[in-house]
């Protein structure tokens, strides 16, 4: 399975379940299409993401670390996508999420996200220059280098 069935899967839950539990999981969806998009974006350039500490958490660090100033504006905005998932998944309370408009919008920055990852993996020589400085950062928090 690849990340962007989730992506399709959240564009189709906003389509045919205009209902809370529907917004819900197509914002749920969307951030795990662009969570599971960029791990791939991350081992694509030799970084994996270590189980002992919370993948997600990790991620984001390491984006925000990539030397890229897009891709550090894009982190920021899966960090949001974040904040936004673990609303609609764990706070039933907040009901902010349950407005089709709102679960629009996140849908379409998971969107958003994807495109700009992909962009960048896409244009050889960024692509190359956000992977050495990516690396780099990676093994230094390591002790690796």
């Amino acid at each position: 399975m690849r990340p962007h069935n989730f992506r399709h899967l959240a564009d189709r839950l906003l389509t045919t379940e205009k209902n809370s539990e529907g917004f819900r999981s197509a914002v749920s969806r969307a951030y795990y299409a662009a969570f599971l998009t960029a791990e791939e974006f991350l081992t694509a350039m030799g970084v994996s993401l270590l189980a002992r500490q919370g993948p997600h958490t990790e991620l984001l660090t390491i984006l925000a670390n990539s030397g890229d100033a897009v891709l550090t504006s894009t982190r920021d905005v899966l960090a949001e996508l974040r904040r936004e998932r673990d609303i609609a998944d764990y706070d039933m309370k907040d009901i902010r999420i349950e407005d089709e408009t709102k679960a629009g919008q996140l849908v379409n920055d998971a969107f958003n996200v994807i495109a700009e990852l992909n962009r960048c993996r896409l244009d050889a020589p960024r692509f190359a220059a956000v992977a050495a400085a990516t690396r780099a950062w990676v093994n230094k928090l390591r002790g690796i280098a």
